[in-house]
């Protein structure tokens, strides 16, 4: 369709997808296709299910910003600040070549427009359905690893980096191309595929390859599969924790920093440079809960249990600050460019970003991925349930002792009976992490829930609020 090559038609759109930063998938689209016709033709390719865990999002200075997918292509080239002419996809050699793709721009007249497709909700574990999901999967933990320079301890590092040489190796043995061993050295392994960039000036190339042999040594016989599911549940322990997304935030308004900043500078300075100065006492009782140094910048991290305050170090480390579970949030609200944090105790936490564009995703993000937890935790409770049924199923036939009781190997149900029925299933208790959504018929659409900007009024523009 879109993704074979073809005669050129000058009412198309050049569309290259970055797949996890590994591959680049070059499509040719109608302008008035929009970013869901775009998301169908990559799930296609990838052979998923057109599932809401990822998206398509564009990279600014602060982050990458997921795309609406009602937005229509022609729309997004208008407003694109910035084009990319770089055509790679070793999957498929159906695709665009890079001189059938320089072909087309020269007819164009325009360059190409580059999105990428990346995790857009974070999720426990046990939701990961899906060999080929769960390989995304583990690329976005494998991108965060290396790009977010999180501390924790280093041993943590290094075994996250010898799962990534394994499937690497196992990859590349698997190939037509190399069926002999590989040798661990500068020529088949990439360090900077692996690990941080400060691990490697910390240690050493030298060392890092000597040492790579032995890390690997405990994983001798383990499968891609096997492996790849140990790194998404390191990479996503509390002592780790890459499975979040990462915006830069301040405590203070950068508008009044910046208006006492000298006039004899033209330039500005950029969110992400910008260290928080003063925390101020207020009402909202923000100190109480965040403790700063007050000489890095403030990172907001939003994950699948709620959210988390990190900030940099003099080192361009990440420090962890503190947690802040989705169950301790009454609602959340943004007005031009704060983004507001409301607390059930009737605190609240005042976050300034760049601009009322960036308050308004961690806005929307926020919301959706509440919501989508609380639905994916919804829906694991019911496979609990039926895999429960299922085992009491499969040792209906087991001993019976005479107080009515089944033994059925470690777990302990009741005899069917009206007087022990409270002893059928084990009960799943509700995980404090993931609160029910609750609409109260006093409050509107508008009050719970993610706010659909249609839906907003030109006073609700500047001001918008969700109820957790």
């Amino acid at each position: 369709m879109a993704i074979e090559a073809r005669h050129y038609i000058r009412n198309r759109i050049l569309i290259s997808v970055d797949l996890f930063g590994h591959d680049r998938l070059n499509l040719t689209a109608e302008k008035n296709w929009t970013i869901a016709n775009i998301y169908t033709e990559v799930c296609d390719y990838l052979a998923i299910p057109e599932s809401r865990l990822f998206g398509l999002a564009k990279k600014l200075d602060y982050g990458f910003v997921f795309l609406n997918p009602e937005i229509r292509l022609s729309a997004l080239e208008k407003k694109s600040p910035s084009r990319h002419m770089s055509f790679f996809l070793p999957r498929n050699k159906n695709k665009y070549s890079l001189s059938k793709a320089s072909e087309l721009a020269e007819n164009a007249g325009a360059g190409v427009i580059l999105i990428y497709l990346r995790v857009r909700y974070y999720v426990p574990n046990q939701c990961l359905r899906g060999r080929v999901v769960r390989h995304l999967y583990y690329e976005q933990l494998q991108l965060n690893v290396l790009n977010y320079g999180l501390l924790c301890s280093d041993e943590i590092y290094f075994q996250l980096a010898a799962f990534s040489i394994k499937l690497y190796l196992l990859t590349r043995r698997n190939s037509k191309c190399y069926k002999s061993k590989l040798e661990v050295d500068g020529n088949n392994v990439k360090l900077s595929d692996h690990f941080p960039q400060f691990m490697i000036d910390n240690y050493g190339s030298d060392y890092l390859y000597d040492n790579i042999p032995s890390l690997l040594a405990p994983l001798k016989g383990q499968g891609r599969e096997s492996v790849e599911w140990r790194f998404i549940r390191l990479a996503s322990e509390q002592s780790s924790d890459f499975n979040l997304h990462l915006y830069p935030v301040s405590l203070s308004d950068l508008s009044h920093l910046n208006n006492s900043v000298s006039n004899t500078t033209s330039s500005t300075t950029s969110l992400l440079s910008s260290p928080i100065n003063l925390i101020r006492r207020s009402h909202s009782g923000r100190s109480s809960i965040l403790k700063t140094s007050g000489k890095g910048t403030f990172w907001l991290g939003i994950g699948p249990n709620g959210f988390e305050f990190h900030e940099e170090d003099e080192g361009k480390r990440i420090t962890h600050l503190n947690n802040l579970p989705w169950v301790k949030i009454d609602k959340l609200s943004r007005r031009h460019s704060i983004f507001l944090i409301h607390f059930n105790s009737g605190r609240k936490m005042t976050l300034y970003t760049g601009s009322s564009q960036e308050a308004r995703h961690l806005f929307i993000l926020s919301s959706q991925l509440h919501e989508h937890q609380t639905i994916a935790h919804l829906s694991s409770q019911q496979s609990a349930r039926q895999l429960e049924q299922q085992d009491r199923l499969q040792y209906n036939e087991s001993y019976v002792y005479s107080e009515g009781e089944v033994v059925a190997g470690d777990r302990l149900h009741g005899n069917p009976d009206v007087t022990k029925g409270d002893k059928l299933l084990v009960e799943t208790s509700e995980s404090p992490l993931f609160p029910r959504i609750a609409v109260s018929p006093s409050r509107d659409a508008s009050d719970s829930g993610v706010v659909r900007d249609e839906e907003l009024s030109q006073k609700q523009e500047h001001r918008q609020s969700a109820y957790i």
